[in-house]
């Protein structure tokens, strides 16, 4: 789905409780990540709406069966601004009017959908019975547990 043409409200789903959405339907276009329950990140600016200024699809990682492509399969060169695809990650970047633009990656996209309206609040992010809570962001090798 190509957002420089598409006015739409569009929820995006990985294998992550968190889901985020794109609404392009106003003068310019907005972000919402609603985190999720589980080990998901968490951050100042979740579940609140922020400018969008970029998304940048990455190459596809998983084939239309949503197996996952090999390296030798992945076309590393496709990468699409302002494109959302089932199959890749995308990079949000955001202005939360501050001096700095931030940033999020999401997980690979397993699903997309277009919505006429922002779903209510306890609806946002997946539930307990479509995603495992257990999975979600690990420690990095040699980092301290609790």
């Amino acid at each position: 789905m190509d957002l420089r043409t598409s006015k739409v409200l569009a929820a995006i789903y990985t294998s992550s409780s968190t889901a985020y959405y794109v609404d392009t339907r106003g003068a310019r276009p907005l972000l919402f990540r609603a985190r999720g329950q589980g080990r998901t990140g968490r951050g100042r600016w979740d579940d609140v709406w922020v400018a969008l200024t970029d998304v940048e699809s990455g190459p596809r990682l998983n084939d239309v069966r949503g197996r996952e492509l090999d390296d030798a399969q992945v076309d590393w060169s496709d990468v699409r601004p302002w494109v959302l695809r089932v199959g890749s990650r995308h990079q949000y970047t955001f202005d939360p009017g501050g001096p700095d633009l931030l940033w999020w990656v999401q997980r690979v996209a397993e699903r997309i959908e277009i919505l006429a309206d922002m779903p209510p609040e306890a609806e946002r992010s997946r539930r307990a019975d479509e995603v495992d809570f257990l999975d979600g962001p690990h420690p990095s090798p040699g980092a301290a547990g609790p």
